[in-house]
């Protein structure tokens, strides 16, 4: 999801607002409040080497145009 500037947001788990993120913060273990009810958020430990992977192959994806990065 992204809000209206286009910057990427997640819903909140208890109120569905969404939360703006800094996806490289997040990685680096940077937290992200609710601006509507304070719910914290944060990437699990165990996720960050997934989502990097991840990011990574979507980045490929981007700047080669194609569907398939391999």
């Amino acid at each position: 999801m992204t809000n209206a500037r286009g910057t990427p947001t997640i819903p909140c788990p208890e109120c569905g607002t969404g939360i703006t993120i800094d996806v490289q913060a997040m990685l680096l273990g940077q937290s992200f409040e609710c601006p509507q009810c304070r719910v914290t958020i944060a990437l699990a430990d165990q996720s960050g080497h997934e989502v990097e992977a991840a990011m990574e192959r979507f980045e490929a994806l981007r700047q080669s145009g194609s569907g398939d990065p391999s």
